[in-house]
């Protein structure tokens, strides 16, 4: 593994180490790592699996890989985006990592088809902020990752030979390919409580419920997601330190959530409020939905009315 990591750290990508056989960052600022190879053989262990950030890169490139969970979604992806060089897969029938270089200012991640009936079924755009892991790393089913260049298996040498010559992606390209999803709708439920869930204390349900597993900093608190059951890899074996679900406060106000686990990289707001019953967004909420939306509006103008100021308009 160390030699592996060195040697992708050798030719300016951005390297780091994952807990043996999960997908799990050991480095508490991963997302803003660029390890030397000096670096790597300090802080990989032999057992550790490998993971790199995505995004820009130490030799100026910029890295985005397409997710397809599940083989339904990778002949998908493979339908309609240009045939990638470079793949990454741990089984035959699991889907994979299609790679691609981006050209113009980096996107968020994003879900770019998805399956509600079945558990782990999406394809997503993986970029700035991600991570994705690498062979030779183990996955928690006990299977190695691999390289594939050009539909075969390839070793590192070749894997890296081949991200220098994989077609580049843009923005205007993704908009053609796979245009931007509506919103999905509130529940009925939802919209029957007529509040404004902004105003929720997602903290409180959280707690209430004896789901938060430790602070972090202020208004960030490391919790237990309330679709646990359905993760790939449980997170109750490293219950005191997991951070793969967070929830935290907007500068603004108002909370927001995050799970890592690709099963609810496509919940909704919404959808984490109603997992706690209609009765604690009700109890908990402060405004109404009325309230919400002139408020929003209020905040809208004056930010536009700022921006005329700057003009001098």
């Amino acid at each position: 593994m160390i030699e592996h990591a060195v040697q992708m750290a050798a030719h300016g990508l951005r390297v780091h180490p994952l807990r043996p056989r999960d997908k799990i960052p050991t480095l508490r600022d991963w997302q803003h790592a660029r390890l030397s190879c000096l670096d790597v053989r300090e802080r990989f262990r032999e057992e550790s699996n490998v993971g790199i950030v995505l995004g820009e890169q130490d030799n100026g490139s910029q890295i985005v890989v397409i997710d397809c969970d599940g083989e339904r979604w990778l002949e998908w992806a493979l339908e309609r985006f240009p045939a990638p060089a470079l793949m990454t897969r741990n089984h035959d029938s699991g889907g994979g990592h299609l790679w691609y270089r981006w050209s113009g200012r980096l996107p968020k991640k994003r879900i770019l088809g998805v399956d509600r009936s079945e558990k782990h079924s999406n394809a997503q755009l993986l970029s700035a902020g991600a991570q994705v892991v690498v062979p030779p790393s183990i996955h928690p089913s006990g299977r190695a990752y691999r390289w594939i260049v050009d539909g075969a298996d390839a070793d590192i040498g070749a894997a890296i030979v081949a991200l220098a010559r994989t077609p580049t992606l843009n923005a205007p390209m993704m908009r053609t390919i796979c245009p931007p999803p509506a919103p999905p709708p509130k529940s009925a439920k939802m919209q029957a409580l007529n509040v404004d869930l902004r105003t929720v204390d997602l903290r409180a349900a959280f707690q209430a419920n004896s789901m938060i597993r430790r602070e972090i900093s202020a208004g960030k608190y490391a919790v237990i997601c309330p679709w646990e059951n359905g993760h790939t890899t449980p997170d109750h074996d490293h219950a005191s330190s997991n951070t793969s679900t967070v929830i935290g406060t907007h500068p603004g106000g108002g909370y927001w959530f995050r799970c890592l686990h690709a099963s609810c990289e496509t919940r909704t707001y919404a959808e984490v409020l109603e997992a706690f019953g209609v009765d604690v967004v009700r109890a908990t909420a402060t405004r109404s939905a009325a309230a919400g939306r002139i408020q929003r509006r209020v905040q809208m103008d004056q930010r536009k009315r700022e921006k005329w100021r700057k003009l001098g308009v």
